[in-house]
């Protein structure tokens, strides 16, 4: 998607440092905040690693304000603002269709030339890029295209496409995926054991309060009956 730069990045000032171990949700915005998806300018991105992390990185870009004149930026358009989850959609010099990125957490914005802003954003490199062959497309979804926050059913969707729907629905707390089967090694610490039988039913997310859920096909909130020790 960018230009990689091999300068490391203080972003201090923008924000409080990351835990090199933090969970993937770190990039999610506090509960029921902001997920937006947006087009970006693929000529004028830049990816800088970070001061002190092998994993987390400053993705710099152009987010286009208003409908986009240039095939640079073909997905929504409109203003971002820090703290927002953004899911960019577009093509990079390896893969020119247009396909969803992995959800980054915007920590700082400026003006930029007329009808673009520039875009900081803090993205994960520790999610396996051939993951996410899977999980995009180059038909964007109908209800992604819009240029508003997504909301309710259409934030769950979006954010189950990466494994992201850990907002839980009964404390707001931020739950853990659920991993089924026989794991390679031990879990990570953000990481919840369900078991080995694997089921299209099973919940695909759990909470310490004892709520464990999964998304179904429109975005709807199916609650598993289940006690917590079963996955925790």
């Amino acid at each position: 998607m960018a230009h990689a730069r091999s300068t490391p990045v203080d972003v201090s000032g923008w924000i409080e440092s990351i835990p090199e171990a933090a969970p993937v949700s770190w990039c999610l915005p506090a509960y029921g905040g902001r997920v937006v998806v947006r087009g970006y300018d693929t000529y004028r991105s830049d990816l800088s690693p970070l001061s002190g992390s092998s994993r987390w990185m400053l993705d710099s870009t152009f987010v286009p304000l208003t409908v986009p004149m240039s095939e640079r930026a073909d997905g929504p358009h409109g203003t971002v603002f820090p703290g927002d989850c953004v899911i960019f959609f577009g093509g990079d010099s390896e893969r020119p269709e247009s396909h969803l990125w992995y959800p980054q957490r915007v920590i700082h914005t400026e003006a930029g030339r007329s009808g673009w802003q520039r875009v900081w954003a803090i993205r994960d490199t520790s999610e396996v890029p051939e993951s996410l062959t899977d999980r995009s497309s180059t038909a964007l979804p109908r209800w992604m295209r819009i240029s508003q926050p997504l909301h309710g059913d259409r934030r769950r969707m979006a954010l189950e496409l990466f494994g992201l729907n850990v907002d839980c629905p009964v404390c707001g707390a931020r739950g853990r995926p659920i991993m089924y089967g026989m794991p390679p090694g031990p879990p990570g610490p953000h990481i919840a054991i369900g078991g080995c039988l694997v089921d299209a039913d099973n919940p695909s997310c759990s909470c310490h309060c004892g709520a464990h859920w999964r998304i179904g096909h429109d975005g709807d909130v199916v609650l598993a009956q289940t006690t917590a020790r079963e996955w925790w």
